[in-house]
């Protein structure tokens, strides 16, 4: 009878415990996708000083290039995305490790570093596999068949548009899908 009860009291103690700045974070991280310009607005007015831990300005900092980059605000330095750089390297999750690359990976593409940004793209691919954000991993693999365009192999941007148009079919993007194509 006391275990319930002391895990309803642990819960009611940790949900107190969440800041306001991260609940805007959640929030702005629901609404990217499809908002996303409401979702950069969100992260441009969360208190900085209110992210008490690194994991925190990790998350906003890949949050804050993610939404810079589809409001299409080009930036090319890495000053944004660097804290996330160097908290994914040892932690975190798959999904923020690959979007911390990739992300990174755009920056260098928006200052003409294509080798930098390939660099980016294919440490964002080695995890790919354990990636739930199945657009994400499209995203990259479309990243990288612009880059072998502009490069001119047009063998290496065909298998890269494949796999990108292939998840995009899995995951019923058609419009994404038929870009691709």
């Amino acid at each position: 009878m006391k275990t319930p009860f002391f895990l309803l009291i642990c819960f009611i103690l940790l949900s107190c415990s969440v800041s306001e700045s991260e609940k805007s974070l959640e929030v702005a991280e629901n609404i990217i996708e499809f908002r996303p310009d409401s979702a950069l607005s969100i992260i441009r007015k969360t208190d900085a000083s209110e992210l008490a831990s690194r994991r925190l300005k990790a998350k906003h900092a890949v949050l804050h290039a993610m939404a810079l980059d589809k409001c299409y605000i080009d930036i090319t330095s890495d000053s944004i995305i660097a804290p996330a750089l160097e908290y994914y390297k040892r932690h975190g999750s798959a999904e923020y490790k690959l979007k911390a690359n990739y992300y990174r990976g755009v920056i260098a593409r928006n200052s003409g570093d294509w080798d930098t940004a390939m660099t980016y793209y294919v440490m964002a691919e080695r995890f790919a596999d354990k990636c739930k954000d199945k657009k994400a991993v499209a995203r990259l693999h479309n990243a990288k068949m612009y880059i072998y365009i502009r490069l001119y192999k047009y063998g290496k941007a065909a298998e890269e548009g494949s796999k990108a148009a292939y998840i995009y079919h899995f995951i019923k993007d058609t419009n994404r899908f038929i870009n691709t194509m």
